[in-house]
């Protein structure tokens, strides 16, 4: 029984870790070229950072809950990879909205972009571990 069990958790860890995959290298590879094809500049811009500001914690959370369940079932290769990938995924998150380092005077516009750019960088890096880890929990390392 214990054997059984350790055999579904891998499996759901591996449909986890493809889902939060699927929702990476959609806002990575299709929504980001997408909106600056369609849209202008600013509005694109912004419609990025929304969806990067609510689809990366939802991905790191599902990473996390897959790696949680690599480690139930045994597979620790897979579980740090998934681990590390989660931690990063929340680290390109908060990159999108730094701790401001003075205050801004009013009506002064901040340009993001480069963070914006380093956090979908940093995302597309990340999707490499997404299949290393599905290859180690398939075969159970």
């Amino acid at each position: 029984m214990p054997e059984q069990i350790a055999v579904a958790s891998l499996v759901i860890a591996a449909g986890l870790a493809g889902v939060a995959l699927g929702a990476a290298g959609h806002c990575v590879a299709h929504m980001a070229p997408m909106a600056f094809d369609r849209l202008d500049y600013q509005r694109a811009d912004s419609l990025v950072r929304r969806v990067l500001k609510g689809a990366l914690p939802l991905v790191a959370m599902v990473s996390g809950a897959a790696a949680l369940l690599a480690f139930a079932g045994g597979s620790w290769g897979g579980g740090i990879m998934l681990l590390l990938a989660s931690g990063g995924i929340m680290i390109a998150r908060y990159a999108l909205n730094p701790l401001p380092k003075r205050p801004r005077t009013p009506g002064a516009r901040r340009r993001n972009s480069r963070a914006r750019i380093a956090a979908l960088r940093v995302v597309a890096m990340l999707m490499v571990l997404f299949p290393a880890a599905l290859m180690s929990l398939a075969f159970g390392f």
